[in-house]
């Protein structure tokens, strides 16, 4: 297995969930679920790493160690949580597990590199009849301090809302969101947040009977004091299979930024130790990070302006049409490479189709601009393995798409980030890049093919 090339993982051992994701004293902060003595999941710690520019990642010594008696278990340990910035102080809330039992605690730094637990914890406990009480996000709303977290009480799914004045006594305000049915049993790593003037929650359900969304997001009105969330609109965060427990945070410049883990339990298997490559020392990674906005009652994402800064030498240009004949493409063999297509919508025209070979996985990318639609599929051996159909509304001229393409993954863009897809796609140092139109040809504004800067 070949390390990303631009998307963060850790030197050695396991990750999963992204943690306490903050801008902090100049620099941001990724902490992340993390076995360290192993690259299979295991007794969970807290690790860390810094950033300039959402890029390139410093990785600093492990920032929650499960030493406590509240966490101190083989089958628990740190689990998620969050992060608050107050006062120039960071707090994180995280959910500590041992015996069953699931508990939410704090630790404060006033650095951003030594943490100390509060000696409260827990803070707060499971609530009877639960089976499941974790993932805490705080965040600050008027005069008070919240808190949502995933639970369940085995067959029905709901997220619990607290508040606080202190963040040491917590008082427990009910359901702010139950699951219908369709939406599973649990939702794990819980957000409540506000983007352009709309209250969104996402969530990441256990159990969902729809495959390929592993983050569902709800578009509603909230009104915190009385415990309500009505939802007007939902729809998956992205559409495809390798993209989970996604958490936001607020940028220095008060944008919503997020990241996500580059995975689901679907294709993992929980807690079976299965890793692509077993001899490999490390195992996880997580997404690009995104910027979140809501455009027409819509949520869109797209990579932050620093990834896309990244690239700069274009290995293939093209414009005018596509022919029936596959054109391959120059691209570097190894590393992150951006691929990005125009299609226009102002004439009657055909799809387009843009292959992308990596080893012994091949993912298919068919446009069509006079719909609006790109269906996405990834072939194993020969066989289809996974799959999504992806749609926008648009009045513009043009249908874009942009694709970034690392070691083992690719995150495709439709229409800005109005609507997106994540798949893992396992490189072994071969990369093929093609394009071509599905019919007689596909007028294009633009195809481009470029690398990251050296």
């Amino acid at each position: 297995m070949r390390r990303p090339a631009l998307h963060f993982s850790p030197r050695k051992g396991w990750i999963n969930d992204p943690n306490g994701l903050c801008f902090f004293n100049g620099r941001y902060h990724i902490f992340y679920q993390h076995n360290p003595y192993s690259s299979s999941w295991g007794k969970m710690h807290w690790g860390h790493a810094v950033s300039d520019d959402l890029v390139d990642w410093e990785e600093l010594p492990i920032a929650l160690y499960p030493d406590r008696w509240y966490e101190d278990d083989e089958q628990g340990g740190c689990f998620s949580g969050s992060a608050l910035i107050e006062d120039g102080v960071m707090y994180l809330v995280y959910t500590a597990v041992a015996g069953g039992k699931q508990r939410q605690c704090l630790a404060i730094s006033h650095d951003g590199e030594v943490f100390e637990k509060h000696p409260a914890n827990p803070l707060i406990d499971m609530p009877s009849g639960y089976t499941d009480f974790r993932d805490p996000r705080i965040f600050r709303h008027g005069g008070w301090i919240y808190m949502v977290i995933g639970a369940s009480d085995g067959t029905h799914g709901f997220i619990d809302l607290y508040r606080s004045e202190d963040m040491i006594g917590w008082e427990a305000m009910g359901h702010i969101y139950e699951l219908p049915a369709e939406q599973g049993r649990m939702p794990e790593c819980p957000d409540l947040f506000e983007v352009d003037g709309h209250w969104v929650l996402t969530f990441s359900p256990v159990d969902y009977v729809r495959e390929g969304a592993p983050v569902m997001a709800v578009i509603g009105d909230a009104d915190l004091d009385r415990c309500r969330f009505v939802p007007r609109y939902s729809q998956p965060f992205d559409y495809g299979s390798d993209f989970y427990a996604l958490q936001s945070f607020i940028g220095p410049d008060g944008s919503r930024l997020a990241m996500a883990w580059a995975n689901g339990w679907q294709w993992m298997g929980t807690f079976k130790g299965f890793s692509p490559d077993p001899e490999s020392p490390w195992c996880g990674f997580m997404t690009l990070p995104r910027e979140i906005r809501c455009i027409g009652g819509r949520l869109s994402s797209y990579p932050v302006k620093s990834v896309w800064d990244t690239f700069s030498h274009d290995f293939y240009k093209l414009d005018g049409e596509l022919s029936g004949e596959m054109s391959i493409c120059p691209s570097p063999q190894s590393g992150a490479t951006a691929v990005s297509i125009a299609i226009r919508r102002d004439v009657p025209n055909a799809p387009a189709e843009v292959d992308i070979e990596q080893g012994r996985e091949r993912m298919v990318v068919i446009a069509d601009g006079n719909s609006s639609s790109v269906a996405v599929t990834i072939w194993k051996d020969g066989s289809v393995d996974r799959a999504a159909c992806l749609s926008v509304p648009s009045d513009a001229s043009d249908m874009r798409v942009d694709m970034i393409i690392d070691e083992d993954s690719a995150e495709i863009f439709v229409g800005g980030g109005l609507s997106t897809t994540s798949f893992n796609i396992y490189a072994d140092g071969k990369r093929s890049i093609g394009c071509r139109s599905i019919g007689r040809s596909t007028k294009i504004s633009s195809f481009t093919v470029s690398g990251r800067k050296k």
